[in-house]
């Protein structure tokens, strides 16, 4: 839950980093899909992962236009790499996004597995 709340944590920190914030979005998510991932995993280290991947999302899409910026001024002038790089970043979010859905389905499972067919 530890590495939930730090990915939170480091998530809103970056949004008040001029210029490259944006561009290390990527470590919350790691961190977010990684706390999904431990042997003690809780709902509400899901739920601090789930809010990260979202503040990061928000981060990208609203906050940082420079990110998009240079996506859109690399599509004109042909050089990709600024396009990759906003794509990537978004793809992380969705990959972390989906990792905490794994988590959390997984973490369900665990719980009706200990109950009986009558409890249920």
């Amino acid at each position: 839950m530890t590495l939930a709340i730090l990915s939170l944590v480091f998530a809103v920190v970056l949004i008040f980093v001029p210029f490259v914030g944006g561009q290390f979005t990527f470590i919350p998510a790691l961190m977010a899909a990684f706390s999904s991932m431990q042997a003690s995993v809780s709902p509400r280290s899901i739920l601090f992962g789930a809010a990260a991947v979202f503040v990061n999302l928000i981060n990208l899409a609203v906050l940082s236009p420079l990110v998009l910026w240079g996506a859109k001024s690399g599509i004109y002038h042909g050089e990709y790499k600024a396009v990759i790089v906003a794509v990537g970043l978004v793809l992380v979010q969705v990959g972390a996004g989906v990792v905490l859905l794994l988590g959390y389905r997984r973490l369900k499972v665990s719980k009706n597995k200990g109950q009986n067919i009558s409890e249920v």
